[in-house]
């Protein structure tokens, strides 16, 4: 997953703040392929948080801040593309409110053998 991220280059500033303070996650991320779910959020959304935040969660000190980010980015289940709607999502499991949630669904290529 953390390559399809790095590869994508719409996801650096979650890898990074994956990579600083939960390692071991970006790690068991990088092996497993069905474990759980990941709201990666792109860096333009990081771009529409003032810059104050987004280099709050790209410290490296002990950083409550960015594990809270952490966790409301990740579920610990799979949660397939057809289980969930682009939409508003009112309370997430920890009781805070979810910001919207929007689902890309790119076109896929389809090869054919001939007859």
């Amino acid at each position: 997953m953390p390559d399809v991220l790095a590869t994508d280059g719409r996801f650096i500033t979650i890898l990074r703040i994956l990579d600083l303070h939960d390692s071991a996650l970006l790690s068991f991320l990088t092996i497993s392929h069905e474990t759980g779910t990941v709201f990666a959020p792109t860096d333009e959304a990081f771009a529409d948080l003032p810059t104050e935040m987004v280099d709050a969660f790209l410290e490296i000190t002990n950083n409550p801040a960015a594990r809270a980010l952490i966790r409301a980015h990740v579920l610990p289940y799979v949660l397939r593309l057809r289980g969930f709607e682009t939409g508003p999502l009112p309370i997430g499991d920890d009781g805070e409110p979810v910001l919207q949630v929007t689902v890309e669904r790119k076109a896929r290529s389809r090869s054919t053998a001939p007859t």
